[in-house]
């Protein structure tokens, strides 16, 4: 829906379009203008002024039932997350994948940044706890046998 509306306001032709995109959202919700639809539909002016050269949706702004990767509460209403996605596909979709890559890149680095820091902590005295002896080397060591056994 929101690609097709983009599209008769004047965006990107649907042969321009990427198979997915992500939404760059403009701020947590409420962050986009609003008009009452009473005073549209009572022909105020001012109401009307706000509207003109814009795209224009109509629904339920109540309490925002959705989860999204917005700032702020993090939580938006359908009317404004398909708003949202109209800009962007206005923008022209700004935001873009890094690439497989990178993305390789960053889960592996990402895997080795914990056991790394685990290892830096448990050689430094501050940080080691008598309950729990330092865990530096990739093989496991085998519990003592009880005494006597």
């Amino acid at each position: 829906m929101s690609v097709v509306a983009a599209g008769l306001a004047g965006g990107a032709r649907p042969e321009e379009l990427p198979q997915s995109a992500w939404i760059d959202f403009r701020g947590d919700d409420g962050s986009l203008p609003r008009v009452d639809f009473d005073d549209v539909a009572a022909g105020r002016p001012e109401a009307l002024a706000k509207l003109r050269g814009k795209v224009v949706l109509v629904g339920y702004t109540g309490k925002p039932p959705f989860r999204t990767s917005a700032p702020g509460a993090s939580r938006m209403n359908p009317t404004e997350i398909q708003a949202n996605a109209i800009s962007t596909a206005l923008d022209d979709f700004p935001l873009r994948d890094a690439g497989r890559l990178l993305d390789i890149a960053l889960i592996v680095a990402l895997g080795c940044w914990r056991p790394a820091s685990r290892c830096a902590c448990a050689r430094r005295s501050s940080c080691r706890s008598p309950s729990r002896p330092p865990r530096c080397s990739a093989s496991r060591r085998s519990s003592p046998s009880p005494a006597g056994g």
